[in-house]
């Protein structure tokens, strides 16, 4: 494997297993109180409303697998590794290695791949590492360029499975590409704007739309 690409991280901080303390349902209570655990553990940017709300419609997908591409400290990240299923894949895609927490211990598989996910040899190394899965849900949070949006869109849409989900951060942070690239989807589509902003988008499914 090219040594553009780190499978695994070492972090500081190791949290319990996910689901031995908070049994995860889209109940906002629950995922409130998993949100507050994860803040003051792990560091993470984003807005708590906008990020609950987020994290009950993964939740609803009871989700085997998820990329997030933009990991920072790993914040998110750590979100969604609590969020699948057992035995299910998280893969996170950043050029910079800050992530706080030591994926080594995660009880899922949790892969980071230690690039810029507009090089289309990171693309070709996610498809490696799903081996033929399809995502429930890609979180976008990397590259707010427009082409850096719109590449990360169509690159890694395709892997996500039809009726999964998409969400674009920061649709209204800076020079806003990611909500440009967001209203500029078809199909059926809804965004939380209390903080930075996130949208988020249903992949049609092959016998619909």
């Amino acid at each position: 494997m090219d040594d553009l690409f780190q499978a695994e991280a070492v972090g500081m901080l190791s949290l319990p297993g996910p689901k031995q303390e908070i049994g995860m349902t889209s109940n906002e209570m629950d995922l409130g109180e998993l949100y507050e655990r994860l803040r003051r553990e792990v560091f993470i940017q984003q807005d708590p409303q906008e990020l609950v709300w987020l994290m009950g419609l993964v939740s609803a997908l009871n989700p085997s697998t998820i990329i997030e591409i933009g990991v920072l400290n790993g914040g998110t990240l750590k979100i969604w590794e609590q969020l699948v299923q057992p035995g299910g894949l998280v893969i996170g895609i950043d050029k910079e290695n800050q992530i706080r927490w030591d994926i080594k211990k995660s009880d899922r598989r949790v892969v980071f791949v230690n690039a810029d996910s507009t090089n289309p040899a990171t693309v070709r190394e996610v498809g490696r590492i799903l081996d033929g899965r399809e995502a429930d849900f890609l979180f976008i949070d990397g590259d707010h360029s427009l082409e850096g949006c719109r590449f990360d869109f169509e690159n890694y849409s395709r892997f996500v499975r039809g009726g999964g989900l998409l969400a674009l951060h920061d649709l209204q942070v800076g020079t806003r590409h990611p909500g440009t690239v967001f209203e500029s989807l078809p199909g059926r589509k809804t965004q939380k704007l209390i903080g930075q902003g996130t949208g988020v988008w249903w992949k049609p499914s092959t016998n619909l739309e």
